[in-house]
């Protein structure tokens, strides 16, 4: 009897550990082989581009934003510490959908530069110089996590020293690849 309930009690092991096998789970990566982060729509706080085919990424995603104001002024802005750079820009939405915007009253775009402390800034110059794909856009409320989510591409020329509006098109900044999803506030 005692041998029948040893087996019992073994079998009964046995068949537990069977039925319970584990699940074998798939950790997905952060970021592309290129380093970039991935494009998510889950307001994941995520920037990344190549900068004159550089990566940039900002130093964390405490150091990206986004805000809509007026109900359709969008602001993202993204700061790098290492490199002292960071990449703004606001833009009129209503929707998702594409955007091609060069310099018009609908938006502002720029990049700061530091170099030996004094910022260098560009700005878009020329028509279509920024194409925006806005491929998720739910704006927040009370109950409501807002989100924006895209990708876009630009080029930037150098705003020459002591001017407004001058640009030195010797000096340019093409982004590429640019990838974002942020919780919006």
């Amino acid at each position: 009897m005692k041998s029948n309930t040893l087996k019992f009690i073994f079998n009964l092991i046995v068949v537990t550990f069977i039925a319970c096998k584990k699940e074998a789970t798939t950790v997905l990566p952060i970021s592309q082989p290129d380093g970039l982060p991935f494009e998510t729509q889950e307001g994941k706080n995520t920037f990344g581009c190549f900068l004159n085919d550089t990566l940039w990424l900002p130093y964390n995603s405490n150091y990206v934003a986004a805000r809509i104001q007026y109900d359709s002024i969008l602001s993202i802005g993204s700061y790098n510490v290492e490199r002292s750079e960071d990449i703004e820009f606001v833009l009129k939405i209503h929707k998702t959908g594409y955007y091609e915007m060069g310099e018009n009253g609908y938006f502002k775009i720029r990049i700061s530069r530091s170099v030996d402390g004094f910022y260098n800034e560009y700005k878009i110059a020329e028509p279509n110089g920024l194409k925006i794909n806005i491929t998720k856009l739910i704006k927040p409320s009370i109950t409501v996590k807002g989100i924006v989510s895209g990708n876009f591409t630009a080029k930037f020329y150098k705003i020459k020293s002591n001017t407004i509006n001058e640009i030195d098109l010797a000096d340019s900044i093409i982004i590429r690849k640019a990838v974002f999803d942020i919780e919006l506030k």
